[in-house]
């Protein structure tokens, strides 16, 4: 499957198509639906030399695909990549560390602002028109 000197990359549908025509330039790419690897002709399996991983990646993978000298997970960590196996065969596992690292953090004080200050009740008090009516009362965020 590998033509000219591209090597051949296994990705799965789930890209972005606005990476896809970058990817085309540099590799051959063979796409996959979901994780199903076991579908590859032997001749395609021996010719990735690079596969991306959303979600799992075990010894069974990694024994269809002989020639594979990368797995590039699109996560952060990469606890469903047998990396051990991995890493007897030579092959070099990648992930994208403290890409979320603020987004989390992000969102945990939101939700411990929304939590202490009671924000999507009060919202909801304010949206049923209580506030314009003047209607403030003690447990007014009890809605």
């Amino acid at each position: 499957m590998e033509t000219g000197s591209k090597p051949t990359i296994l990705i799965h549908q789930s890209i972005s198509d606005a990476v896809k025509p970058c990817l085309r330039d540099r590799f051959n790419l063979i796409e996959i639906e979901g994780a199903d690897i076991a579908r590859l002709p032997p001749n395609a399996a021996a010719s990735v030399r690079a596969a991306d991983c959303i979600g799992q990646f075990d010894t069974a993978h990694l024994e269809k695909l002989p020639n594979l000298e990368l797995i590039a997970t699109f996560g952060v960590g990469y606890d469903g990549i047998d990396a051990r196996q991995a890493a007897t065969r030579g092959v070099v596992v990648t992930d994208t560390p403290d890409v979320l690292t603020e987004e989390v953090a992000d969102a945990t004080m939101g939700v411990l602002i929304n939590s202490v200050r009671q924000f999507p009740m009060a919202e909801a008090w304010v949206r049923s028109g209580h506030w314009g009516r003047g209607l403030w009362n003690s447990d007014c965020l009890s809605y």
